[in-house]
């Protein structure tokens, strides 16, 4: 894991992460979309995760 200090970027954010293997049957993605939608974002992650909305 690297981070840059917050002098040099001020703008990144590091996420971070733990795959638990519970299923929550896409509620957490349909909020996200919903969230995505409402917002007229196109979040990078999200798009390379999934593919273009």
């Amino acid at each position: 894991m690297e981070f840059v200090d917050m002098e040099h970027t001020p703008k990144n954010i590091m996420i971070r992460s733990v795959k638990t293997g519970k299923k929550d049957k896409g509620k957490k993605r349909r909020e996200l979309e919903r969230i995505i939608e409402e917002y007229h974002i196109k979040p990078t992650l999200y798009e390379l995760v999934f593919g273009k909305k």
